[in-house]
């Protein structure tokens, strides 16, 4: 009878050709993975560079990383999905924008200007531009006016 308790051994030697074996092939599964990485890097960018090649041929500005080139598709092919999807990167659209009008300038009322005016010191009036740099009452008048001015006019509508 045969005694199942002892457990089976393998000698030392063989166990470390194995281990070996193991570790080699565990550092060319590493190697082949990388490699692997770098070649799909690679297909990557060739694919984009193709992409932009067909959207510069086109006379079309968009970024080639937008358009999706699923596998087996062509250049052309992806493009000509992408320009189905968004129309408005095709040079033959026209976008539609919808233009506002915007309101002519308003100018000065003729009948309130006067040839004389009799503003105190320290306001606009007749006074230079060195004049009202150097008043600081002036300046703020200035500034006032100007700020009145901006707020009318923004006010205004046709």
């Amino acid at each position: 009878m045969e005694d199942n308790d002892t457990p089976n051994t393998f000698n030392r030697e063989y166990v470390q050709e194995l281990r070996q074996e193991a570790a080699k092939y565990r550092t060319e599964a590493k190697e082949l993975k990388s490699q692997l990485e770098e070649f799909r890097s690679l297909d990557a960018q060739i694919k984009a560079t193709r992409v932009e090649n067909e959207l510069i041929r086109r006379g079309i500005t968009a970024d080639p990383s937008w358009i999706d080139m699923s596998e087996g598709q062509t250049p052309a092919e992806a493009v000509d999905n992408f320009l189905e999807k968004y129309p408005v990167f095709n040079g033959d659209a026209e976008p539609s924008v919808e233009r506002k009008s915007v309101p002519k300038a308003i100018g000065p009322n003729q009948n309130n200007i006067s040839k004389e005016s009799n503003v105190p010191s320290g306001t606009l009036g007749t006074r230079g531009l060195d004049e009202i740099k150097t008043d600081p009452m002036a300046r703020n008048n200035l500034r006032d006016l100007y700020r009145d001015l901006l707020r009318t006019s923004s006010n205004q509508t046709e």
